[in-house]
């Protein structure tokens, strides 16, 4: 996540801005906000960034609109694949002459 002055939208026609994505992207990166996360009249840009380099998972991200800051929220929700384990029981007895037997 990132909050850059650096306006997404405009990396067709600014060259460090392009060369900023590509270099994020060489790395295997990829933007997961494409709208402008900051209007003001009569701009808007994109300066608030999520990436993620794993586009195999289940993800939701989007623009939170709220007049709260200047920049609008963003956010990333994944899936988490937990994988649940059965607990496990294990029985023991002990043959101790001073313990009772425990199963």
């Amino acid at each position: 996540m990132s909050d850059m002055n650096t306006d997404l939208l405009k990396c067709g026609d600014h060259s460090k801005t392009n060369e900023y994505l590509d270099i994020v992207i060489s790395h295997g990166y990829l933007p997961v906000i494409t709208k402008p996360t900051k209007i003001c009249s009569p701009s808007a840009t994109l300066i608030d960034k999520i990436y993620t380099n794993d586009i195999s998972s289940t993800y939701h991200s989007g623009i939170i609109i709220t007049d709260v800051a200047d920049h609008f929220g963003t956010f990333l929700v994944t899936q988490n694949e937990k994988q649940h384990h059965k607990a496990t029981v294990v029985k023991t007895r002990s043959f101790s002459k001073n313990e009772h037997p425990v199963i």
